[in-house]
């Protein structure tokens, strides 16, 4: 019975391992909100007033105003970059 449980924690692993090798070279993907908030260690009312400031990209599913919003992996990847810079200039930022 343990060899079985080795086989299959070896096995959930390497889909693990995949999943986030496809994560990271894939960039289209894109996250939800909440993924979004869980990455970056924020709230998602925070994500929400990032969307509606225009200070991260992002588009809706559909048309109507309950349609799921999303974010790309590049805009997200960006909206990261912008963060890092900005954080290395202003002083302000780092206290």
């Amino acid at each position: 019975m343990e060899e079985f449980n080795l086989k299959k924690d070896r096995w959930y692993k390497q889909k693990l391992e995949e999943k986030q090798r496809k994560l990271e070279s894939d960039e289209n993907y894109t996250y939800t909100i909440t993924e979004v908030a869980e990455l970056l260690k924020v709230t998602r009312q925070t994500v929400w007033n990032w969307v509606k400031a225009k200070k991260m990209n992002s588009f809706k599913f559909g048309s109507s105003i309950k349609s799921p919003v999303r974010i790309k992996k590049v805009d997200l990847d960006d909206y990261i970059d912008r963060s890092k810079r900005h954080r290395n200039i202003c002083k302000h930022c780092l206290m």
